[in-house]
């Protein structure tokens, strides 16, 4: 029985002839024969439905260029989109398929198809007369080779192989000499063939999670690699060829076992952003320094005890040293002076630095996880500063004004050993998240009843037993309110009642 949809779809397939028909994500469970009426159609999207079938009727969509049936059951493939040889653009992905069928090559002037998470095995050996193919995605598959015929698809810019079975580079990827972009993440694929080299054309290289121990030499041939990841694999070291890639612009050696880096990669000069994480590199590398063209840099658990000599790259706005064993910054670490975003979470930093009193661009500073003890609020002058967050350190005063943040919109004071707040809050006139649960807090200083633009207030595992007074003018205002785990009163609990319920998240009143 058609479905109330389906009804209404045939009955306006049957009046109209149409150019484009979106019916995805509808609960389909057929197509009505009457498609086959809009002879001019040239763009159908039926993806997300429960299609286990295509009527005959779709051959007379004979001008159809753009085709999304991803999301179905269509296992196997309809021999009827063997008839459609114009199109252009096809997903087929989730679906279930097993088995293509030779039958494709009618697809002539296919340039994307996207097959991704399916059940292919195999490809059909002549998929290689889609000569016209620019994209493909073959990700999620169970693949472990490629037919001979896929060195002809020499218009090919983009192949996703990720997530299959290949344990080696396949040869017939050596031939594809308009290669961009090509993904091989997450295949049983311990090394990388010289194959590699060939590949002159190549902008990015994604080769992440697959047991690499080395990267061959081969790699300094791809003069314009743009993009380069590596990230979750084995490796100890890397070939000093990298150095030869000059248009490198990305590199993701993240989660590896690297001790060292090569001291050509500092000829990379286009270099922008840099993956470190997670790797025994024990101390910043010197040739950093040299690559001035540094924007982001991810240094985050190298088992690092200090910076050295510190950093000085004009460039620089993101930079993650979390998850390390710092004790204190160098004092240039305040000239990185285009640094908007700077994460020192947990580390071993037990006083102030004061190099990061020379950050005027900071938009956000994470040193959650630290051993702060004392903090005087007139050292942080950051007209910029957005998000502070001093969580989890062991903070029992915080002395002097909050005076030079006008910007702040976020600051997280949550598990330290606070008693008392600073008395005037009304700098802080942007303020809209506050954290102070997890401290020895009773009360609450009267100056935040003036933060009018806070909207939310976590209060949690404090020692309060009465209703903050400072707290009544934010009737309304706030939308948001965290009070469990406090000792209130009754008479507090009423009052909360009263002005707070309706944004109350965790006290049932």
């Amino acid at each position: 029985m058609l479905s109330r949809y389906e009804l209404q779809l045939a009955e306006l397939l049957a009046q109209k002839s149409l150019k484009k028909l979106d019916a995805s994500r509808k609960g389909l469970q057929e197509l009505p024969q009457e498609i086959g009426r809009s002879k001019g159609m040239k763009q159908l999207n039926i993806e997300d439905n429960r299609l286990k079938d295509l009527p005959d009727s779709l051959a007379n969509l004979g001008q159809l260029e753009w085709l999304d049936i991803s999301d179905n059951r269509l296992s196997p493939l309809p021999k009827v989109l063997f008839q459609l040889r114009k199109l252009r653009w096809l997903d087929l992905s989730n679906n279930g398929l097993s088995e293509l069928g030779e039958e494709l090559a009618a697809w002539e002037e296919l340039m994307r198809l996207d097959l991704k998470n399916n059940q292919l095995q195999a490809l059909p050996n002549n998929f290689g007369q889609l000569k016209a193919l620019r994209k493909l995605l073959l990700e999620r598959n169970q693949l472990s080779a490629l037919p001979a015929s896929f060195g002809q698809l020499q218009q090919l810019q983009q192949l996703d192989l990720s997530e299959n079975a290949f344990t080696q580079l396949p040869e017939e990827i050596g031939q594809l000499k308009s290669l961009k972009q090509l993904s091989l993440s997450a295949n049983p694929m311990p090394q990388l063939t010289k194959v590699l080299g060939q590949l002159s054309n190549l902008e990015e290289l994604q080769a992440e999670g697959l047991g690499l121990e080395e990267v061959p030499k081969e790699i300094g041939q791809l003069n314009n690699l743009q993009s380069l990841f590596l990230g979750y694999n084995r490796l100890k070291s890397l070939a000093a060829e990298l150095g030869n890639c000059s248009a490198l612009e990305q590199l993701d050696l993240g989660n590896n076992r690297l001790e060292r880096l090569p001291l050509n990669l500092a000829r990379c000069q286009q270099l922008k952003v840099l993956n470190l994480e997670d790797n025994p590199l024990g101390e910043l590398p010197l040739l950093l320094q040299e690559i001035q063209a540094l924007e982001e840099l991810d240094m985050s658990n190298c088992n690092l005890v200090d910076l050295g000599a510190g950093l000085s790259l004009p460039a620089l706005h993101w930079l993650d040293l979390s998850a390390n064993q710092l004790r204190d910054l160098p004092s240039n670490f305040g000239q990185l002076t285009a640094l908007n975003w700077l994460d020192l979470r947990d580390n071993q930093l037990q006083k102030w630095p004061k190099a990061l009193e020379g950050l005027s661009q900071i938009r956000q500073l994470l040193l959650a996880g630290n051993f702060l003890r004392q903090i005087n609020l007139s050292d942080l002058d950051w007209p910029e500063l957005e998000e502070l967050d001093l969580s989890k350190n062991e903070l029992t005063e915080l002395s002097g004004q909050w005076d030079k943040l006008p910007q702040l919109r976020q600051l997280n004071l949550e598990k330290n050993q606070l008693a008392q707040l600073p008395e005037d809050w009304r700098p802080l006139s942007n303020l809209e998240e506050l954290d102070l649960s997890d401290n020895q807090l009773d009360s609450l200083p009267q100056s935040l009843a003036e933060l009018d633009q806070i909207q939310w207030l976590d209060l949690r595992n404090n020692q309060f037993t009465e209703f903050p007074q400072a707290l009544l003018p934010l009737v309304g205002q706030l939308q948001a309110l965290y009070l469990g785990e406090n000792n209130w009163s009754e008479s507090a609990l009423a009052l909360w009642k009263t002005h707070f319920e309706e944004v109350i998240v965790d006290l049932e009143l």
